[in-house]
């Protein structure tokens, strides 16, 4: 104590803003102690249930599962809390090849990627169940009887008018993959939102006002904004380390999942904040309307992969901390 009122003013302002970083950091780590994920799905086994995807009214989620077989993937949903799994597609198909979905803004309809032949493609149809539409057709990648070839990961625009995805229709060679959009109604030809042409590029999000789609590529999160109707300008990176992000329905944060752990990041540059950690593997992280819960997949508990929930994610602290900003929150 002797050696601290020995510093001078601006010497120990220094040590007690060093004090509340630490302090801060604590804070941020604080909610991992309070949110403890809900499950949600069973999951019969390691591939189980995966992508889920929250309804606009946040008391239903979609998921691909393959619960009934780990090959052939079908779409399922269920109420929460408390509701029983219905399944959606796939019902009597010998082969099913359903994944992806993700509601639209009204909730009416539900797109997913679907396996019909060769390639993969986009399909729409009706939430509450009914008939299917093709929004993407045709050639979407090499003809290969291997590998993940076509159109995957729809993510509706906020306006519910078009479809961005991860497609491997720009190379027939060797079927790298960009993001691609295309009008939701199937009303207009697929065009290339981005031309890097990389192995692993996909799980579109829109931003809140509709402008801008982030996405993964090679475990990095990039963007690319809109310059008009379905022209777009230059990719550009926002940070290394990440997979599946999710827009908030703010558009202020971006939740994602990292080396097995569901993360959060103010948009576009804010620090990585843990949401999730441990040796389990969380993936695929979908905001609820609200943007206070995050629904993802995980093995964590028994290792079959099922659809959990975090909540309170809001209350999680992503900006850097004042004085001001500690006395507000403790006061």
């Amino acid at each position: 104590m002797r050696s601290f009122r020995k510093l001078s003013r601006s010497a120990r302002a220094a040590v007690c803003a060093a004090g509340l970083a630490v302090l801060v950091v604590a804070a941020a780590a604080t909610p991992l102690a309070v949110i403890v994920p809900t499950r949600v799905t069973e999951g019969a086994n390691s591939q189980g249930d995966a992508d889920p995807a929250w309804a606009p009214g946040g008391t239903r989620i979609a998921y691909d599962s393959r619960d009934i077989d780990p090959y052939y993937p079908r779409i399922f949903y269920k109420d929460i809390p408390g509701g029983t799994e219905t399944q959606l597609t796939g019902s009597g198909e010998p082969t099913p090849d359903y994944e992806h979905p993700a509601y639209s803004p009204s909730g009416s309809q539900i797109a997913y990627t679907k396996k019909d032949g060769t390639w993969y493609h986009i399909y729409v149809r009706p939430a509450a169940g009914g008939a299917e539409t093709a929004v993407t057709s045709g050639t979407a990648g090499p003809n290969a009887g291997f590998g993940v070839f076509g159109d995957l990961y729809p993510a509706w625009s906020p306006d519910g008018q078009w479809l961005a995805f991860g497609s491997s229709r720009g190379d027939l060679q060797f079927g790298l993959f960009d993001i691609w959009v295309v009008r939701s109604d199937g009303s207009s030809l697929p065009k290339p939102a981005t031309a890097q042409a990389a192995p692993d590029t996909g799980w579109p999000t829109w931003s809140a006002d509709g402008n801008r789609v982030a996405f993964s590529q090679n475990n990095e999160v990039w963007q690319v904004a809109r310059a008009s109707g379905n022209s777009w300008g230059t990719p550009s990176r926002l940070w290394d380390g990440g997979n599946h992000p999710a827009f908030s329905p703010s558009g202020r944060h971006i939740a994602y999942d990292s080396g097995g752990d569901i993360l959060l990041r103010e948009y576009p540059s804010g620090p990585p904040i843990p949401i999730t950690s441990g040796s389990d593997e969380d993936l695929g992280p979908s905001w609820s309307p609200d943007g206070k819960s995050l629904a993802f997949s995980s093995n964590r508990g028994d290792g079959n992969r099922a659809i959990w929930v975090a909540s309170g994610v809001d209350a999680v602290p992503t900006v850097p901390a004042t004085l001001a900003r500690v006395k507000a929150l403790y006061r």
